[in-house]
């Protein structure tokens, strides 16, 4: 499936060796503060290369997705097949089916093992698409607040995804108590929310459509829509800006999260309407916060 895109071949076969040092470009950008950086139209080459590599690895997922679910309701009637043999004692048919079902179980295990490396990919092409500038600053808030807050996890800018979206947050994602937390301002944005803060109540106001948010600093009740909403984790403030809860904040803007362990990167999905919507103060499972917690640096 990978050599159907011969121009990421290259990207995928090294994306294991490139995804464990992919902050290297923004610790190089930080040592030459103050000299002369990379010219503007390489880096922005850079980006729209990163930007294509992308979008050629999401076709290439969603497709090995809608092959990997067809090989699983194919394992599934050879095993229901291979079950009917048995009971009515068919010997040469089971074995022909354990012959299938057995070559089925290894293309599924191939098909995931093209998928880690496709994601691995991914993440380094999100990591490419974000400039220089958005990767110094959060390079240095991680060290600032890894400094002054040592029982804090501070995450990276491509740990988190969403597909066809580019983020450029304000700060870093970061883990509190076990839980993910987003910057209130970057991520209303980044949404097209407006947001309000009012220095006097120490809270922001966040807008989208018909939907108003309000957030209060250091208090785990939100408003929304004038209904009190707990919280699973107080609002905070780090180095200037305010984080609130991922799974709040997701579940205000439309979306919810997903955490790609393996890879330890948060996934953004536009919510599908015709599931049935979870209650905005539902706390993300304490099982997925924690393996998050184990992995994230």
């Amino acid at each position: 499936m990978i050599k159907k895109y011969p121009r990421l071949l290259a990207m995928l076969l090294v994306a294991g060796i490139t995804i464990s040092s992919n902050t290297s470009f923004a610790s190089d950008m930080m040592k030459k503060e103050g000299e002369t950086t990379e010219p503007k139209k390489m880096e922005m080459t850079k980006m729209e290369t990163a930007t294509e590599d992308r979008l050629e690895l999401e076709a290439l997922l969603a497709t090995m997705k809608q092959e990997t679910k067809q090989l699983t309701t194919t394992l599934a009637d050879l095993e229901k097949q291979h079950h009917t043999a048995k009971e009515i004692d068919e010997k040469e048919k089971m074995m022909a089916l354990e012959a299938e079902i057995a070559s089925t179980k290894e293309a599924i295990k191939a098909k995931h093992t093209d998928f880690l490396t496709a994601m691995k990919a991914l993440k380094k092409a999100v990591h490419l698409e974000i400039d220089s500038e958005t990767l110094m600053k959060n390079m240095k808030l991680k060290k600032e607040i890894s400094k002054m807050f040592p029982d804090i996890k501070v995450m990276s800018p491509e740990d988190l995804y969403s597909k066809g979206h580019k983020f450029n947050l304000n700060a870093p994602l970061i883990m509190k108590d076990n839980k993910i937390m987003v910057p209130v301002k970057g991520m209303a944005e980044a949404y097209k929310a407006t947001i309000e803060w009012h220095a006097e109540t120490k809270s922001v106001t966040m807008k989208k459509g018909d939907l108003t948010v309000k957030l209060h600093l250091g208090s785990n009740m939100a408003h929304v829509n004038d209904k009190e909403v707990m919280l699973d984790s107080v609002v905070v403030s780090m180095k200037g800006n305010m984080y609130g809860p991922l799974n709040f904040m997701a579940e205000m803007l439309g979306l919810e999260s997903e955490y790609h362990e393996s890879i330890q990167m948060i996934e953004l999905k536009h919510k599908d309407i015709t599931a049935e919507k979870k209650t905005a103060s539902e706390p993300t499972p304490q099982g997925a916060e924690a393996k998050a917690e184990e992995h994230v640096h």
